[in-house]
């Protein structure tokens, strides 16, 4: 399982966007009337130099059609995506907050865990406040290179993941901010016990 964070670009989305745009555009050419004569008439010269020079010159036919149909559809593609992206953002945003609202209820059995003591390693302070089931927090140095962000975790378990393209030691827990994740051990510092927030 690789350490990942969903990704909040939309570059994709306006990929998606034009090629919808670009496949309406040319579907709506290939129905609709290309250049002929201007009287109506069709000619295999039409694209040489003289063509339907007895027909009244050439007409443009009606391809341009297509360009509001395949502006409209890629920008209504886009907006859709947007929404449908946004939705589900908010279902698991309410879905994060009902797990804490959750463990805030049961606070009163929840325990603190202890300070790290000195010189004690990471990964013995993280075993004792998973015996503990209570919370912690630590500064967390971010793959996609946003730097280090504070992050509130009851932590979980402790795995063998692969970060980066390597495997390291990893955290699992469950954060205030992103619900269950994978945490490198090696992009944690500053850890300490937190006390769970009161309820209501």
């Amino acid at each position: 399982m690789k350490e990942t964070r969903p990704s909040s670009g939309t570059g994709w989305i306006w990929l998606v966007g034009i090629v919808v745009a670009v496949g309406v555009f040319c579907g709506v050419a290939a129905i609709v009337p290309g250049p002929r004569c201007s009287d109506g008439t069709s000619s295999d010269a039409i694209g040489r130099r003289g063509a339907c020079s007895y027909h009244r010159g050439v007409t443009s036919g009606q391809a341009f059609l297509g360009v509001p149909a395949g502006l409209f559809a890629g920008m209504g593609t886009i907006a859709l995506l947007e929404a449908m992206l946004a939705r589900a953002a908010a279902r698991r945003e309410k879905e994060v907050e009902q797990l804490w609202d959750q463990a805030r209820a049961s606070s009163a059995t929840t325990k603190v865990a202890a300070p790290r003591r000195a010189g004690e390693e990471l990964e013995g302070y993280l075993r004792r406040a998973m015996l503990a089931g209570g919370l912690i927090a630590f500064l967390h140095q971010e793959e996609d290179g946003t730097g280090w962000r504070e992050r509130t975790v009851r932590p979980r378990w402790l795995q063998m993941s692969e970060v980066a393209g390597e495997s390291t030691y990893c955290l699992v827990g469950d954060c205030t901010v992103d619900g269950r994740r994978v945490f490198a051990l090696s992009r944690i510092d500053q850890v300490r016990s937190v006390s769970p927030a009161p309820a209501g």
